[in-house]
């Protein structure tokens, strides 16, 4: 191969998944001080050979960085061999902790097909919560935000990823792959146990949130007011537009396999087989109005607003 063939800067899906993991999905780059950059938001890097002077995808001669580093590391700031030493001792050891800068005036959870108000705790399992919204203030600006806070524990029951104020904790004893992206609107972390979150911000208007909602709204009495109890609620922000946080995962715990995709969330009782399916409805819920699923000790094991 060389660089006059036409053949796409892209690496692919392994190749970045490979430099992603090797660097423990933060920014490897060190500074004199003991600290570093650790950045979850990861470009790849061709440097030996350069991808100007040979078009290559070995995996060898690339590393992932954030993209201020990748610029820096495009002018030469870096020699080849400063670069796989980063390889070899990425900044990032056993937690990945970053800040996360979504500070939204308000905010909906979308988990499958419903919709979670900004009001207490959207998702438990077994009684534990995976997602709560808590509200902040920022004194310098005297503004409120709304933050989603989350606890994802792998299928043994140990905490894997916590997202606290702001801020991703994520141990990477057994985590597969982190992404994240450029404009920090989507993150996705999976286990090597399957246990998966996704979280994808959206920030449509008012207009383009009615006409996409009855695209897969399926409640019995349609789409009702679902949009008065938005405005009423003050669910939309001073743009006008509707911000959201579109939840996908797949969940374990002794009693309860939890499957949330992108229009659907499929609960499966552990112990009941095909008969413990239940597909839930769409619904638009908070704190006083949820979806409860407990079991015959009136244990609650699923629970939605």
């Amino acid at each position: 191969m060389n660089k006059l063939l036409k053949i796409s800067r892209d690496p692919g899906t392994n190749v970045k998944l490979l430099l992603r993991s090797e660097v423990n999905f933060g920014c490897p780059v060190r500074f004199l001080d003991g600290s570093g950059c650790g950045c979850p938001i990861l470009t790849y890097h061709h440097f030996d050979p350069p991808w100007a002077e040979y078009h290559h995808h070995d995996p060898e001669g690339m590393i992932a960085l954030c993209p201020q580093h990748h610029h820096q590391a495009d002018a030469g700031l870096w020699s080849k061999a400063q670069l796989k030493l980063m390889k070899r001792m990425p900044f990032v050891d056993s937690q990945l902790n970053v800040r996360w800068p979504w500070q939204t005036e308000c905010m909906l959870l979308k988990v499958g097909p419903s919709f979670v108000l900004e009001s207490g705790c959207a998702i438990r399992l077994d009684g534990a919560p995976v997602a709560r919204f808590t509200p902040e203030k920022i004194p310098a600006l005297g503004t409120k935000v709304a933050l989603l806070d989350s606890t994802v524990r792998d299928t043994r029951g140990r905490h894997w990823l916590n997202i606290r104020n702001g801020w991703i904790n994520l141990s990477l004893e057994t985590t597969r792959d982190a992404y994240f992206t450029a404009q920090t609107k989507t993150f996705s972390v999976r286990n090597t146990d399957g246990t998966f979150l996704s979280l994808r911000f959206r920030n449509p208007t008012a207009e383009a949130f009615r006409k996409w909602v009855p695209s897969f709204w399926k409640h019995k009495d349609g789409c009702g007011t679902i949009f008065d109890t938005l405005e009423s609620r003050g669910a939309i922000d001073s743009d006008g537009r509707i911000p959201y946080a579109e939840f996908e995962g797949h969940f374990v715990t002794d009693q309860v396999v939890v499957d949330v995709k992108k229009h659907d969330l499929l609960v499966q009782l552990s112990n009941l087989g095909d008969e413990g399916r239940i597909n839930a409805p769409s619904n638009l819920v908070d704190y006083e109005n949820r979806i409860v699923l407990k079991s015959d000790r009136e244990n609650e094991f699923f629970s939605l607003g």
